[in-house]
């Protein structure tokens, strides 16, 4: 299924969507989407820069406290982190895998006990374009991010991570972050 939105703006609406539109994406992007059991995938472009001043003019007083908090708690401007952004993403569906979980917990006697069961997780990736090395540089700070090798884990979530020519592959199978780390 292949769908195409055709939107329809006033004049000045137009010019705003004009500057943050893009116009398709990095042509690299499409070998991350490629995969024997792909279900599906979309991607989407645009300038970052302008999508940022849009959100404050509709944002107004609250998208400015907004950008002052997370300066005062990240220590750097939200502007400077959106600036290293290439506009250029793509999520996709891969597969339905079935993986195993082990769950410890404290039952009523007090005992710890642990037992494992199986669920269906999707397998899907998300790969965002990326100017410098800045991201790696602040994933490598997070101490909830475990690195191995040449790509990171978030054990909590069960997420992968892993940077490679200018974009940020992020996704739910550790296999593909190690693939893609290598490339």
């Amino acid at each position: 299924i292949v769908a195409k939105m055709k939107n329809t703006y006033s004049a000045k609406s137009k010019k705003e969507f004009d500057a943050m539109s893009k116009k398709g994406i990095d042509q690299s992007f499409m070998t991350t989407l490629t995969d024997s059991s792909l279900i599906g995938f979309f991607t989407f472009a645009a300038n970052p820069e302008p999508v940022y001043d849009f959100m404050g003019k509709i944002g107004g007083e609250e998208f400015e406290n907004t950008t002052f908090e997370f300066k005062n708690k990240m220590g750097v401007d939200l502007l400077n982190i959106v600036k290293t952004f290439t506009g250029d993403i793509s999520f996709s569906m891969i597969d339905v895998e079935k993986k195993s979980f082990t769950e410890t917990y404290v039952n009523e006697n007090g005992e710890e006990e642990t037992y494992t069961y199986d669920r269906e997780n999707p397998v899907i990736a998300v790969v965002i374009g990326v100017k410098d090395n800045t991201w790696q540089q602040i994933v490598d700070t997070v101490s909830e991010i475990q690195k191995r090798e040449n790509y990171y884990v978030f054990e909590r979530d069960n997420g992968y991570m892993a940077f490679s020519n200018s974009k940020i592959f992020i996704t739910t199978s550790e296999k593909l972050a190690k693939q893609f780390a290598t490339t």
